[in-house]
């Protein structure tokens, strides 16, 4: 049973929403509940590409975040998952591979990614087997048995140049085993008749017949780290050419629209996510903010060239306004349209927080508190917001609450503890605002002016004695 791909448009309204919703929530840091709706969608829609490149980055990422006893409990769970999944590979290779986006999701280990491409050759979907093996070799990239498992598919997609390379590796890590020189021979044979070309200098050609379209795996090495500004420019260059080709996909501009943000080409990048925008049919709030990042980052540009030409005060000011109010507007409207978001509403309090409109502000930090992952710093943003009114002992009652929950002394906790002590010496009580800066000073004598306040305060005492 084949897997019919399937694009974004072809997407139901409904799954393209739990799309945007999971890349959202993705990036805010909540890998699991993104974890769980991706999943959810690939298992509901096998074929949708995107969503399982999406899974499996934001899987590494969880793994990459896990203790070694995590990693092992996980495990444990994972091989019930693959033990349910073994007894379907050959009588319903769909099902098992259910079981394998299961396993998967729990940790993303070469065991799941193993019976996953075991599962995807039983269905003869050779790019998903391929994908699956790249994931491997991506964290060790001379794992022998993966590399000899990738000759399989590789041979059924007839990538002769890939094989070739597959069979250069062996030849060279065992010159005296007259078969694996024999394979390589063959390889390169059947390169040099078939219609892959074999280059051994990274530019292979694209394996999309009659298309001229260059590769891009080999500079994004299987995990998208772009190592250097070389690689990010020849990857633009390959991404340029795959679009004029006529392979302009939403995974395409994507790509190209981070990579031209790299260069701070941000008005290239800002074409490149309206062409997203467009060819998706809507606009999600992950690429409303990149859209707003590259804009004000172009408007920082303009400032910057302002300056050095020595403009008119009042003309760099209008640039920084017409920028601010932008802002505003994008933040706003993303509220608007998805009103539950917390995140979206943190992001718009720190903003009328930058414009001193405290009040808006306030209503703002007071909803996006409820974010757990935000709570903290809402709380002393709220403490802030009521100094700044000059209400001080609400704004100590908010201090006073956030640091009941912050057991350890890091940023959030020395912040909290430094505005709690402007708090005090705006209601002219010095000597506890001292205590909570002395608190500050023991950990980080850099922090903010503390140093100053501390080295003051005992000046002051000194002077009085």
């Amino acid at each position: 049973m084949a897997i019919t791909k399937i694009t974004y448009q072809q997407l139901a309204p409904a799954v393209r929403s739990v799309y945007g919703k999971a890349r959202e929530v993705i990036k805010q840091g909540n890998l699991e509940y993104g974890i769980t709706l991706l999943k959810d969608i690939v298992l509901a829609c096998p074929g949708f590409e995107e969503a399982r490149n999406d899974l499996r980055a934001a899987e590494k990422a969880k793994t990459a975040g896990m203790n070694a006893v995590a990693k092992f409990f996980a495990s444990l769970r994972q091989s019930g998952d693959i033990t349910k999944g073994t007894l379907y590979l050959k009588k319903d290779p769909m099902e098992a591979l259910k079981y394998a986006e299961e396993a998967a999701a729990k940790v993303l280990n070469k065991k799941a990614l193993l019976f996953f491409a075991d599962a995807a050759m039983e269905l003869e979907e050779y790019d998903l087997a391929i994908q699956s093996y790249d994931f491997i070799l991506a964290g060790n990239k001379d794992d022998e048995e993966v590399l000899l498992k990738l000759l399989e598919p590789l041979t059924e997609k007839e990538d002769h140049a890939r094989i070739v390379k597959v069979r250069q590796y062996f030849a060279t890590k065992y010159p005296r085993d007259l078969e694996k020189q024999h394979a390589l021979r063959e390889a390169a044979a059947l390169a040099s008749l078939g219609t892959a070309k074999f280059v051994d200098d990274g530019s292979s050609k694209s394996n999309i017949p009659g298309s001229s379209a260059p590769k891009t795996d080999d500079l994004e090495k299987g995990d998208r780290i772009i190592r250097s500004e070389e690689d990010i420019r020849e990857l633009i260059s390959r991404y340029e050419k795959n679009i004029n080709a006529g392979q302009a996909t939403l995974d395409n501009y994507r790509k190209v629209a981070e990579l031209y943000y790299r260069v701070n080409r941000f008005q290239d990048a800002i074409n490149a996510y309206n062409a997203l925008v467009k060819l998706q049919g809507n606009l999600d709030p992950v690429i409303d903010r990149e859209i707003e990042k590259a804009t004000v980052a172009l408007s920082g540009v303009t400032v910057k060239r302002l300056e050095i030409d020595h403009a008119p005060a009042e003309e760099i000011q209008a640039e920084k306004d017409r920028i601010l109010a932008y802002r505003v507007e994008r933040a706003e409207s993303r509220v608007t349209s998805y009103p539950n978001d917390l995140q979206m509403r943190y992001e718009l309090a720190l903003i009328y927080w930058e414009l001193a409109d405290y009040d808006r502000a306030l209503e703002q930090f007071q909803q996006a508190r409820r974010n757990p992952q935000r709570k903290l710093m809402s709380i002393v943003y709220l403490g802030r917001c009521l100094s700044a009114k000059g209400q001080f002992d609400m704004a100590l009652d908010q201090f006073d609450a956030a640091l009941a929950e912050m057991p350890v002394m890091d940023k959030s906790k020395m912040q909290a503890l430094y505005y709690k002590g402007e708090a005090l010496s705006g209601m002219g009580r010095v000597d506890e605002a001292f205590e909570c800066y002395k608190q500050i000073y023991s950990t980080d004598v850099g922090f903010l002016d503390v140093g100053r306040k501390v080295e003051e305060y005992y000046a002051s005492k000194k002077a009085q004695a």
